[in-house]
């Protein structure tokens, strides 16, 4: 479990959002009590809450009534007051009526109203009014969602004390659509007085870096916004970038294992007349669910014959939502008047082909419905995340079921193994449908597995560590900076592109520029040196070394070395590793600090006498039978024999000779590794993989940066976790997730990331030049 006071550095989390996460009650003896209540953040910070403690800012749901902060569990609760008038203006109007649409690509069309806006904006100020009387000296205030975008800024100009977060959970608008809202720049400069701003999704971050530069004119230079200094204030910058939100996948695992919830899920087949196939949608109801299309998929598909009552059920949840907006009220209407026409036209006495549910369900009722279910069937027309998605696969422990998700939802970009579809496509989504309702179990199995290993190395503590990892971060350095000497001041990181380095790449860079840690490790030949015909004239590009060095020296990153050559063989290229960490000889030689750990504890000692004698016997072996050959050259290791073929003139000669080496090797059992030109024969088995993983444990967690070129890098490719980036430089089949063609552009890589990381900019030919300003 992650430390989150380690994350916050024990500062104080102040929550604040539309609505306390909370509901009242009333018991059976007629009292009324608080509990936590089922909504969709709730659920999601709920693991945070539990181990940091929180004060809590939100509204209690009555509206005009005054109730005194009270404690719940390990929260502070601080109900902000909300008239009826505030509800209709600020909430149903300006929130739902105007914002909610816009942002979710107009789905339906957005009011103006000039008495919301002014609505929106009191509120809003009676929010951050009510933090700045709470936080404690030094807090960190996390702002949520898009009712109050306008209290960053707020709280800012009121408490400048206090580390501001602030993250929105469904989608930000293109800039063409947000250009229409007449109040656009105060929006964005309210969401700029935070410190870190987080999105679900990369298109969502890049949008409002975009529209901040349009309407602020601060510049968007890679993930980091810089706002210039004035009067009041100095220049600072603002982190925008997604975080995508998860769930506590082991506590939804652990509701799905429990006898009672496991006999419900059968009771519900049963009660449904036992089905062949029983689809499942569970969504609020609302306009952008695409429940509509839904419904129409399957009304054509029982029409047409495809499907038919009695074998295939769809139950359709629609919890209440908004049930005062009259665009609500309208889609109710809709939505009942179809499910009507279909039962009735291909229903009969003994099945109904829907099951139309207009209520909220427990958690526990829930996970039964997803156990219950063959598909569940996701098709929101736009969506920041729909955390229902992840839900279903962290239940389905069986590695069953099928889930059928709309791109337009912000988790298709992680649950990319899903049945994916365009909900606007009905002919598609039927065809889906049916692709779901008969995929083979074995299909099934192989894409539910890859959905659970994302969203279980993905989860609600993955994300929380990420993002406040982000804002801890921010606070220790507005800690430093208020302690420095204000004559000397401080470099803020200003961030700029590339032109070599591929896009995907890009981006993926300017996520890890911004994590608290980093390590950044590297093979050498083919990825920093160019490969040459004589070993012992390979040389790490200028700019690789600079780029190294940059980072070596920069807070919180470590750069290791994991090579396939002896140190001694390295140290004859004359690179310096000074304060590097460096393993040699694919993981059998280790030099560094790595706090009371010992080198020869970490590559595993030096050579027993045995493993000497062998070694011995290997060498002579290999000199009677091969040493004869043109361009054949044999290099000792600490701990093996690498026979080379870089000098052999003819590239079928060379074959054959690494084919009988290896041979060789392998009838003496030595532990053959291959590699490019190379075969290596080792008395002890040891890869470069299981030492990044050792030197990983040794240090803080930290997201990895690795680049290799050759076969025996892929040990470390099969490593790397969710957060690392894997880069392969040349040709050859890899599990690499990014590739670059040389070392040259490896080398532009890593200079981005120095720069990403420490605004120092480095030149082709690896001369640092100032930061960017």
């Amino acid at each position: 479990m992650i430390e989150m006071k380690d994350i916050t550095g024990g500062r104080e989390l102040v929550m604040v959002s539309n609505r306390l996460p909370v509901d009242r009650v009333t018991e059976a003896d007629g009292s009324t009590a608080w509990r936590t209540s089922p909504g969709g953040l709730v659920t999601a910070v709920e693991p945070i809450v539990q181990q940091l403690g929180c004060v809590w800012v939100g509204w209690a749901g009555s509206a005009g009534e005054h109730i005194d902060p009270f404690d719940l569990d390990s929260m502070r609760l601080v109900p902000v007051e909300l008239s009826q008038d505030d509800i209709e203006l600020y909430y149903e109007g300006f929130s739902n009526g105007t914002l909610w649409p816009l942002y979710h690509d107009v789905i339906a069309q957005p009011s103006y109203h000039r008495e919301w806006w002014d609505r929106y904006e009191q509120v809003n100020r009676r929010f951050a009014e009510r933090v700045a009387e709470e936080a404690s000296e030094g807090a960190i205030v996390w702002v949520h969602d898009y009712q109050l975008q306008l209290v960053p800024a707020m709280i800012r100009k009121l408490r400048p004390d206090l580390t501001i977060a602030f993250f929105l959970h469904i989608p930000f608008p293109p800039s063409r659509l947000f250009a229409q809202l007449p109040w656009r720049r105060s929006i964005v400069e309210g969401i700029l007085g935070a410190d870190v701003v987080g999105f679900q999704q990369v298109t969502d971050a890049v949008a409002f870096r975009m529209t901040a530069e349009r309407f602020t004119r601060a510049p968007a230079l890679g993930n980091t916004i810089v706002l210039p200094a004035t009067a009041e204030t100095p220049s600072r910058t603002v982190l925008a970038q997604e975080f995508p939100i998860s769930i506590d996948a082991a506590a939804f695992a652990s509701i799905a294992d429990r006898p009672e919830v496991r006999r419900r899920a059968r009771e519900i087949r049963e009660e449904l007349g036992n089905p062949k196939t029983l689809l499942f949608g569970v969504d609020r109801l609302d306009y952008t669910k695409g429940i509509r299309h839904r419904l129409k998929a399957f009304e054509e598909l029982l029409a047409e014959g495809e499907l038919h009552a009695g074998e295939t059920v769809l139950v359709q949840v629609a919890s209440p939502s908004r049930e005062k907006v009259e665009a609500y009220q309208q889609l109710r209407e809709e939505v009942e008047t179809t499910v009507g026409r279909i039962n009735g036209e291909h229903g009969s006495i003994r099945h109904a082909p829907l099951v139309y549910l207009h209520r909220g369900y427990s958690r526990e009722e829930m996970v039964a419905l997803y156990l219950a279910a063959d598909v569940l069937v996701v098709t929101p027309l736009r969506d920041g995340m729909n955390l229902v998605a992840k839900e279903y696969v962290a239940c389905r422990e069986d590695e069953g079921g099928v889930l059928l998700l709309s791109e337009f939802a912000g988790a298709a970009d992680e649950l990319d193994h899903a049945l994916l579809v365009n909900p606007h496509d009905i002919e598609g989504l039927k065809a889906a449908l049916l692709r779901a309702i008969h995929m083979p179990r074995e299909e099934q199995r192989r894409r539910m597995r890859a959905l659970r290993r994302v969203v279980y190395e993905n989860d609600v503590a993955h994300w929380a560590s990420r993002y406040l990892g982000a804002v801890g971060a921010v606070a220790e350095l507005r800690d430093a900076e208020r302690n420095a000497d204000p004559e000397t001041g401080s470099l803020e990181p200003i961030i700029a592109p590339s032109p070599f380095v591929p896009r995907s790449i890009e981006e993926r860079l300017r996520r890890l520029a911004t994590a608290p840690s980093l390590l950044v490790a590297s093979d050498f030949d083919g990825t920093l040196a160019p490969i040459v015909g004589r070993p012992q004239d390979a040389r790490i590009l200028p700019r690789a070394r600079q780029a190294l060095e940059v980072l070596r020296d920069a807070p919180g990153v470590s750069v290791v070395l994991l090579t396939g050559r002896s140190l001694e063989s390295l140290n004859a290229t004359g690179l310096r590793v000074d304060d590097w960490i460096v393993s040699g000889s694919h993981g059998s030689e280790f030099v560094g600090s790595l706090g009371d750990a010992s080198d020869s504890d970490i590559a595993g000692g030096s050579l027993t006498e045995d493993e000497s004698q062998r070694l011995n016997w290997m060498s002579r072996r290999l000199e009677r039978v091969l040493g004869g050959e043109p361009g054949l050259r044999f290099e000792r290791k600490p701990f093996g024999i690498a026979v080379h073929t870089r000098e052999v003139p003819d590239e079928e000669i060379a074959r054959e000779l690494l084919a009988a080496a290896a041979e060789l090797g392998a009838a003496a059992g030595f532990h053959v590794r291959e590699g490019k030109q190379v075969r290596e024969f080792s008395v002890r088995v040891a890869d470069k993989g299981t030492m990044l993983s050792r030197i990983r444990d040794l240090l803080p967690a930290a997201p990895v940066l690795f680049l290799g070129d050759d076969v025996t890098d892929e040990d470390v490719f099969s490593v790397l976790r969710a957060d690392d980036l894997g880069i392969k430089v040349g040709a050859g089949d890899t599990s690499a997730v990014e590739r670059v063609a040389d070392p040259e552009t490896a080398a532009a890589v890593l200079a981005l990331l120095a720069e990403l990381r420490t605004g120092v900019v480095i030149g082709s030919d690896g001369s640092p030049q100032a930061a960017r300003s």
